[in-house]
């Protein structure tokens, strides 16, 4: 709690993250349980579902950032959110009037997917501005612990919901978590804030911008390594994202409130990682833990395949803790790393490119689960998606990136982009 004092602007961010992620969980389990117990969908239209929330990154991804780096960060937040809000309640309402079908979850996923990617991106850019570079790593700790809670808390709220309630009754949890966050933001709107960039109105074209970010993470030697390997976990770590409750409702048989539970069980990991993560990282170093612990990762995602029979929730629940302490640790590192080595104008192109290449892959993941786990089999289709990500640790190890030390040792130059060690 101490982090907060005097940081009213962070504790507001936090805060309003922390309840639309909770609701978030919610939803993210709901859905697709929605399509799968009241709508009968196959595997590959609940991997279609996955899809179509992650091609955002692909259509508008790259057009975030530049649009973030024109506009107020937390005005456009706020929009997201009302967008969000009003796209979720017209699922319950559609189910009341009797319209229940496939493609208006489509729809939903696809707008709420939108918006996401636009209050992400400019979320992530507002950090450096309300927070010193010194305690970028702390503060991005912060936010992990936060997230990783919620990703506990809020599957096993969805699963519980989903049991007591009906499924499009329990998205209103998700509907009632952006209306507070909208609350919470709309404070930070009213009290004192950073301008956006000086080159945020006036100046280069959208285009323009849009290249001068893909430029700065292509010829930069340690951002380019880590977008590669971002890319590439998350193209393996969608496969089996695609197939996953699937896999725990249709070959572990598990119900909706125990899918919610091994969520919340498996999330454990990322609570206990973002709690430890700068002590790791500065025992470590940076490089060192970035490489190190994708490759855990991606053991405890291979090993989450392997789960059968009556003692499945131990070695599924075990594999999931892996995967989530793992990524959240990596996760902190190369995102307070990426906001210390980026000049204030370049922020939100440099978060949003980063998560059109590392997410924009996502949509592409979803499909080729929903194939192979429809013509191989779901087990199959996790085994292989676990493997791969037994690999992309190498472009980390091999790289500059594995000589990085720690923060301290770096910082942004800002008026030349450039990367000056101390």
């Amino acid at each position: 709690m101490s982090f907060f004092r005097g940081r009213p602007a962070f504790a507001r961010l936090f805060a309003a993250s922390f309840v639309s992620q909770v609701g978030t969980q919610v939803t993210v389990l709901v859905l697709p349980l929605l399509a799968l117990n009241s709508l009968h969908a196959s595997t590959m239209q609940v991997s279609i579902l996955g899809f179509v929330e992650f091609i955002p990154f692909l259509l508008v991804g790259l057009q975030a950032g530049a649009i973030v780096d024109r506009r107020e960060r937390v005005a456009l937040m706020l929009v997201c959110d009302a967008v969000r809000a009003i796209a979720l309640l017209s699922i319950p309402l559609a189910w009341y009037l009797g319209v229940r079908h496939l493609w208006l979850l489509l729809a939903v996923a696809l707008v709420v997917g939108t918006a996401t990617v636009f209050f992400d991106v400019a979320a992530q850019s507002f950090l450096p501005e309300i927070v010193v570079a010194s305690d970028l790593g702390p503060a991005n700790q912060v936010l992990a612990v936060g997230e990783s809670v919620s990703r506990s808390g809020g599957p096993a709220l969805g699963g519980l919901l989903a049991r007591i309630l009906s499924g499009p009754t329990a998205i209103l949890a998700d509907v009632f978590s952006y209306v507070v966050s909208f609350l919470l933001l709309l404070r930070s709107r009213a009290a004192p804030v950073p301008a956006p960039p000086v080159d945020a109105t006036d100046g280069p074209s959208l285009r323009t911008q849009i290249v001068e970010g893909l430029t700065f993470i292509r010829h930069h030697p340690t951002l380019a390594p880590l977008v590669m390997t971002m890319t590439a976990l998350n193209l393996f770590g969608s496969i089996q994202t695609a197939v996953l409750v699937t896999f725990m409702v249709r070959t572990l048989h598990y119900s909706p409130l125990v899918v919610g539970i091994m969520f919340a069980i498996g999330n454990l990991g990322s609570v206990v990682g973002g709690s430890v993560s700068i002590r790791i990282l500065d025992r470590l170093g940076l490089g060192r833990a970035l490489w190190q612990f994708v490759f855990v990762a991606g053991v405890g995602s291979t090993v989450a395949a392997f789960a059968h029979g009556s003692r499945s929730y131990l070695l599924f629940g075990a594999a999931f803790c892996l995967v989530t302490f793992s990524a959240v640790i990596s996760n902190v590192a190369q995102v307070s790393y990426r906001q210390a080595v980026t000049p204030a104008r370049l922020q939100g192109r440099m978060n949003a490119t980063f998560r059109f290449l590392a997410w924009g892959i996502s949509p592409i993941g979803f499909l080729m689960g929903g194939y192979f786990g429809t013509v191989l089999g779901v087990r199959n289709a996790m085994l292989i998606a676990g493997l791969a990500q037994l690999f992309p640790w190498m472009l980390l190890r091999y790289s500059a990136v594995n000589d990085l030390t720690s923060l301290a040792d770096v910082q942004a130059d800002v008026s030349e982009g450039a990367l000056v060690a101390r």
